[in-house]
C-alpha cells in the first residue's frame, strides 16, 4: 500500500499532500526557498496520512524538518510513542541548530545536520510503508526515549 503525507510549513492552516517521490522533492525546494526568505519559518511538520488516531482523534506520530540555508544542511526528527528522536549527523559547532516556526524555537541537537538527499529518502520510505523510516539512524533526543 502507499500512503501519503500531510505536509504543513510556516504557520499555514493548509497542508500540502505529498504522494511521490517527486511531491517530496518539490516541496523540499519550496522548504528550501521559504526558508531562505523568512528565517522565522525554517521548519516543517508532517504526518503519513492513514495512520490510526488516538482517542482525542490526534494523530500518534509527527515528522518535522528542519532547514538550515546557511549551512546547505537539514535536519530530520520523528515523535511517536516511542519516544522523540531525531537523525544525527554532522555536527553544527553550535549548542545546538536553531530552527523555528513563526518564531517560535524548534531547534535540533549540535550533531544533527544531513543531506537533503537522506531526507528525501526518508520520507520517501514512509510513503512507502506509513511507518517511521527505517533507512536512517535514529538517536534518542531526550533521555530515556527508545530507538
Amino acid at each position: 500500500m502507499n500512503y501519503t503525507i500531510s505536509a504543513s510549513y510556516g504557520g499555514h492552516d493548509d497542508s500540502t499532500k505529498l504522494a511521490s517521490e517527486g511531491d517530496v522533492e518539490s516541496y523540499l525546494v519550496t522548504l528550501l526557498e521559504a526558508a531562505i526568505n523568512d528565517p522565522d519559518n525554517t521548519c516543517a511538520w508532517l504526518y503519513i496520512d492513514g495512520r490510526q488516531l488516538d482517542e482525542d482523534g490526534l494523530t500518534d506520530h509527527e515528522m518535522r524538518i528542519g532547514i538550515v540555508p546557511d549551512a546547505s544542511a537539514w535536519t530530520l526528527g520523528f515523535t511517536d510513542l516511542r519516544g522523540s528522536m531525531y537523525v544525527k549527523g554532522r555536527d553544527s559547532g553550535q549548542e545546538e541548530v536553531r530552527l523555528f516556526m513563526q518564531g517560535h524555537d524548534e531547534s535540533f541537537p549540535a550533531d544533527s545536520l544531513i543531506s537533503v538527499d537522506i531526507v528525501k529518502s526518508a520520507i520517501a520510505e514512509a510513503l512507502r510503508t506509513g511507518q517511521r523510516p527505517e533507512n536512517v539512524l535514529w538517536s534518542p533526543t531526550r533521555e530515556g526515549a527508545q530507538q
